[in-house]
């Protein structure tokens, strides 16, 4: 490696990672602090909509190399849920 190479390292994301990540995201997109996500209440109830929807994806995307469809917010609508199904879609890659 040379001077000004940042070296690449591949941790495997836990549950409480995921689910963190997801709070702090949500908070961002809704203007609310992430301890005021709870993990069992409806996206939408945050005024969580499909524009952040498809933002979110982009960087789940970006964040775990994991391409999922904005769909599957609304499918898995908590962050519970949510973070299940990144979990699950992580294991299985």
């Amino acid at each position: 490696m040379t001077i000004g190479e940042a070296e690449q390292v591949t941790v495997e994301p836990t549950g409480d990672t995921v689910r963190e990540w997801l709070r702090e995201r949500v908070a961002t997109h809704t203007g609310r602090e992430p301890s005021g996500i709870a993990d069992d209440v409806p996206l939408h109830r945050y005024g969580f909509d499909s524009l952040y929807a498809v933002t979110l994806c982009l960087e789940v995307e970006e964040r775990f190399a994991l391409p999922i469809e904005p769909t599957s917010v609304w499918d898995h609508p908590t962050v519970t849920r949510l973070t299940a199904f990144i979990e699950g879609q992580l294991a299985g890659a």
